[in-house]
């Protein structure tokens, strides 16, 4: 069994100017059969 694990991270600049990372979700996939749609989030996931 593959499996893929995708992080989403968003980052931001602050008025300093100085970027910021931050990391919003993690999201593990098996990969057997995969097919391009089963990339995308589930509603459940995206609610995190």
């Amino acid at each position: 069994m593959a499996q893929v694990r995708m992080k989403v991270w968003g980052e931001i600049v602050g008025a300093d100017g100085v970027p910021q990372r931050r990391e919003i979700a993690i999201v593990d996939r098996i990969i057997d059969g995969v097919r391009l749609d089963n990339f995308a989030l589930s509603l459940a996931e995206a609610r995190r």
